[in-house]
Order: structure tokens, then C-alpha cells, then sequence
């Protein structure tokens, strides 16, 4: 696609396919495919393409999936796959697969598997 400073193929450097240049397939945009910024696909500005806003392009963000980034798959959340979280598959943080717990897979946690917190995997944690 190119991009210049003043221009991109005769259009100005502030829109690119009709959007703002400063919003451009990686770069900070008010308008996405003739949608508001904050809308993607149906989807608050804050998500792009299901990932988090902070994780998209390196850009911040608060919803994935279209769901405030307190919550993934329908429930609150601070981290998920090994990011802080509240709620694991609709058990709350501190219960992973029915069991207490401040760590799964690795992070602290009171019970894995029925595993004292400080035991993952038969580990010490």
C-alpha cells in the first residue's frame, strides 16, 4: 500500500481507504472500515479482530470478543491462559475445575487437582 507523509496513492496522509491516517491496519484510527473507531466489526473500539486492545497491534484495549475485558467467554475476568483473572470456565479465581485456587498451571494457587496450593503437578509450587 505504501504510505507517505502528505499522501497515500493521491489521497491525503490523514485517510487511507476512507479512514483517518492515523488508524491504518496497525496504527492509531478513529474510523475502521467507515465504522467509529470504537466499533470493529460490530465490536467496541476497544477489540479488534477477538484479542484485546492492548493486545491487538500493540494497541490498549478493555473487551475481547466483544465482552468488557472484565469478562471472557460470559464471565469476569483479570487474566486469562496464564493472565490474571477472577473467573476460570465459570469458576471463580480462586477455584479452578471446582478447587481453590490462587494459581493454575504454574501460578500460585491454593489447590490444583485437588493439590495443596503450594503442589502443581505433583511439584512443590
Amino acid at each position: 500500500m505504501g504510505c507517505r507523509n502528505w499522501g497515500v496513492d493521491g489521497v491525503p496522509i490523514w485517510v487511507v481507504y476512507g479512514l483517518p491516517i492515523w488508524g491504518v491496519y496497525g496504527l492509531p484510527i478513529w474510523v475502521v472500515y467507515g465504522l467509529p473507531i470504537w466499533v470493529v466489526y460490530g465490536l467496541p473500539i476497544w477489540v479488534v479482530y477477538g484479542l484485546p486492545f492492548w493486545v491487538v497491534y500493540w494497541l490498549p484495549i478493555w473487551v475481547v470478543y466483544g465482552v468488557s475485558i472484565w469478562v471472557i467467554y460470559g464471565l469476569p475476568i483479570w487474566v486469562v491462559y496464564g493472565v490474571p483473572i477472577w473467573v476460570v470456565y465459570g469458576v471463580p479465581i480462586w477455584v479452578v475445575y471446582a478447587l481453590p485456587i490462587w494459581v493454575v498451571y504454574g501460578l500460585p494457587i491454593w489447590g490444583v487437582y485437588a493439590l495443596p496450593i503450594w503442589v502443581v503437578y505433583g511439584l512443590p509450587i
